[in-house]
């Protein structure tokens, strides 16, 4: 569907000047190019929401997901929300349970809730869980509740930011805000996206299927005739951020229908949106799991290539003809010399044959 909302969306960007904002990534993108074979990812909120360790890491590993796992909220670890005993309390538990992951076969990222009250503390924080072991981290940036999510400003946005790029510029980041467009003035997007190399904008198609959703969605030129579908959802998420040049990699509802599932991987896959990521293990369709793993089936493994034997120079006359001399047995009466003669011989034959080898 082509959507009149990205021509309004563009305009409004180009209209504050946010468009020329400069990226911190521009010399670290290259370097943290998502790999084509990277797996889905499912969320995982706390141990006390969400399940057992033992029982997150069978479904993950049976179906071969990969994981991102809360560590934190602001300045604050995850053990202050939740009281099991794998909770992250700091940057070591953090590179256990890394080792646990992977050691499973499943690829460990992080996330966060971003609130920006102390920037340089969270991006020292962040580091630290990358310094443990994640291969990349997820920064949840959605409007304030009360004391909840993000409330900062633009400014302690950029302080965040240029820590952290310096504390990790090779680091994958990926920003992960709400996909519908009117949440932009409450949060500071475009800051964020400036030193980030992905989005992953939360793509709720049941969440967001209101009737004022509708009418925002429509005042914006989406066709909403069916409702908030996964089709929608994808292509709100792919028009509200196409300005930013960054990989989109929608996040997709859990507690939702295989057949939902099955709709939402194939938009974002003809959008070229991939990996896709599930929110979140614990309240998700564990048929859901299955439909990720079937939709995108393992990789085949490479096959090597034969050895190329190396070419060696030919041996020089001098090394033939001593090694033509090693073929003589020496007799009892030969002198020491003659001996000695015989040792080099019987080596410039043994270097002969290596050099043959």
């Amino acid at each position: 569907m082509k959507s009149a909302g990205r021509a309004t969306i563009l305009g409004g960007f180009a209209a504050t000047g946010l468009l020329g904002l400069k990226s911190l990534t521009d010399e670290a993108s290259p370097a943290c190019a998502a790999s084509t074979e990277e797996r889905p990812i499912v969320w995982v909120w706390k141990f006390s929401a969400d399940g057992a360790l033992d029982a997150i890491t069978h479904d993950l590993a049976t179906n071969r997901l990969a994981i991102t796992l809360k560590t934190n909220d602001g300045t604050s670890w995850m053990t202050t929300f939740d009281r099991t005993p794998h909770a992250v309390t700091g940057p070591h538990q953090v590179e256990r349970l890394v080792r646990h992951f992977e050691d499973a076969g499943i690829p460990f990222h992080a996330w966060f809730v971003a609130k920006g009250e102390e920037p340089l503390w969270e991006a020292r924080m962040a580091n630290d869980v990358l310094n443990a072991g994640a291969r990349s981290i997820y920064i949840d940036l959605e409007p304030p509740e009360g004391s909840h999510y993000w409330q900062g400003s633009s400014h302690d946005a950029m302080v965040f930011g240029e820590e952290l790029r310096r504390l990790q510029p090779n680091a994958m980041i990926t920003v992960a805000p709400d996909a519908r467009p009117w949440q932009f003035g409450k949060v500071p997007i475009h800051e964020y996206i400036s030193f980030s190399n992905r989005i992953a904008p939360q793509s709720y198609w049941e969440t967001f299927n209101s009737p004022t959703n509708l009418r925002y969605l429509r005042e914006r030129g989406f066709d909403t005739s069916q409702g908030v579908t996964p089709e929608l959802i994808v292509d709100v998420a792919r028009d509200t951020f196409a300005f930013s040049g960054l990989p989109v990699q929608p996040i997709g509802q859990g507690a939702s229908t295989p057949d939902m599932w099955q709709r939402f991987i194939s938009a974002a896959g003809n959008n070229g949106m991939n990996p896709i990521s599930l929110w979140r293990y614990g309240t998700a369709d564990p048929y859901a799991f299955g439909v990720l793993r079937d939709m995108f089936p393992e990789a085949p493994p490479q096959v090597a290539a034969a050895p190329v034997e190396e070419l060696q120079p030919p041996p020089a006359p001098e090394a033939v003809a001593a090694a033509m001399e090693a073929t003589r047995a020496p007799d009892a009466g030969s002198s020491p010399e003659k001996l000695a003669s015989s040792d080099q011989s019987q080596r410039a034959a043994a270097t002969l044959q290596n050099s043959c080898n």
